[in-house]
């Protein structure tokens, strides 16, 4: 099936909706368990710590992640699930779930983003790579740079909680726009560019500092309210990620 709008499609998708592009130390972690825990008992009280503290002593290696996207339009949400390399060079891949468009796949190998179209069958059509400079890069923001931003506010600490069977606290706050021009350049610019001053934000962190979910709510003046859902999970080494090759 072809679909001559593919690149600017998944373009909107990725840049536009998601906010989709550079990834910048998402979040610190240490290598470890799938359940994020790294051997730690985190079940009792492993939430009774400083979040501040734990987000300045993560271990800044890089690492792969399970990821789940889900980004919120006037009712209709658009999926992206997948696996990514973190803290560092973002690579790796996703599938887009997106009601406009249906099934893509996406890759990214630091450098260039290739994206092809599940055609009407279910079958994968052909890859192709997105246009420079808007390719290569995923586009979920500094979480790390957010959660560390609220930690240092009173009352952004709303305690301990538990998510995914994790042992977390919850920072919430309000991030607005001109924090982010050094912060996170790259979702400044996309704000900017949509006029958009400020965006409420709520994240959950380890005791080993690593950002397991995060949820942001914006109202853009084009699309309305727009809510995003990350969730990282199953953490591990890092992982190669190659250009695609077509048959």
């Amino acid at each position: 099936m072809t679909r001559p709008t593919a690149a600017h499609s998944t373009l909107h998708v990725s840049a536009g909706v998601l906010l989709l592009s550079a990834l910048l130390a998402l979040s610190g972690c240490r290598q470890g368990s799938d359940d994020g825990t790294d051997g730690v008992d985190d079940r009792p009280s492993a939430a009774a710590f400083d979040v501040a503290e734990a987000l300045s002593h993560a271990d800044p290696a890089p690492y792969s992640a399970a990821v789940t996207m889900t980004t919120t339009v006037a009712g209709s949400p658009t999926v992206s699930q997948g696996r990514l390399n973190l803290n560092g060079p973002v690579t790796g891949r996703l599938t887009v779930r997106d009601p406009r468009n249906g099934v893509s796949d996406m890759r990214y190998t630091g450098e260039r983003a290739y994206v092809r179209f599940r055609q009407d069958d279910g079958l994968p059509g052909r890859w192709n790579a997105l246009p420079v400079p808007a390719g290569g890069r995923v586009h979920l923001g500094n979480l790390t740079g957010y959660a560390a931003l609220l930690a240092g506010r009173p009352g952004a600490d709303k305690g301990p909680e538990r998510t995914a069977g994790l042992a977390v606290r919850r920072l919430s706050g309000t991030v607005t726009t001109g924090e982010l021009a050094k912060l996170d350049p790259d979702v400044y610019g996309d704000m900017t560019a949509d006029h958009i001053r400020s965006f409420d934000c709520e994240i959950w962190v380890t005791a080993q500092g690593r950002v397991v979910r995060f949820e942001r709510s914006l109202v853009s003046g084009d699309r309305g309210p727009i809510r995003t859902v990350v969730t990282l999970s199953r953490f591990g080494a890092p992982e190669e990620t190659t250009a695609p090759v077509n048959p």
